[in-house]
């Protein structure tokens, strides 16, 4: 069986100052230290979440800016390819004006060169006529006095 004597209490006692001897000296500033590093530890988490949630809020504003600009490109495109196409059906619409009228001048033109040539014709086949007949008359005159 074990004995108590003064030299158990002794180290009971001694084993109780080392305790909290090691307690201040050792422990104290060792669970300081540990909770400094949690709490740097949990104050740098913090600092990453709030930096990623600013990032992809940055993304997404860029985003919209992007979708944005293509918006407003896509308008400007269409409002040019309308301004195009107004352009296109002017000019179109020029050309075709002015090829109805070279159309109806040159049909104007025509008439008046089938005029001509019928006049030219008429004229022509008059003299004609008045040679053919005078050269009826001739021959009938020639014919009569040899008769």
């Amino acid at each position: 069986m074990v004995e108590l004597n003064a030299t158990v209490l002794v180290q009971i006692v001694s084993f109780f100052i080392l305790l909290f001897i090691l307690k201040r000296i050792l422990f104290e500033p060792l669970i300081n230290v540990i909770e400094e590093r949690r709490t740097y530890i949990s104050d740098s988490e913090a600092k990453i979440k709030d930096k990623i949630a600013k990032l992809e809020e940055s993304e997404k504003n860029y985003e919209n800016q992007l979708i944005e600009a293509k918006k407003m490109a896509q308008e400007i495109i269409n409002e040019h390819i309308s301004i195009a196409e107004e352009e296109k059906l002017k000019i179109l619409n020029e050309v075709l004006a002015e090829t109805h009228k070279d159309f109806r001048r040159f049909e104007l033109e025509l008439e008046d060169y089938k005029i001509k040539l019928r006049n030219e014709l008429k004229e022509d086949i008059e003299i004609i006529a008045q040679s053919v007949t005078d050269k009826v008359l001739t021959t009938n005159l020639s014919t009569k006095k040899l008769i």
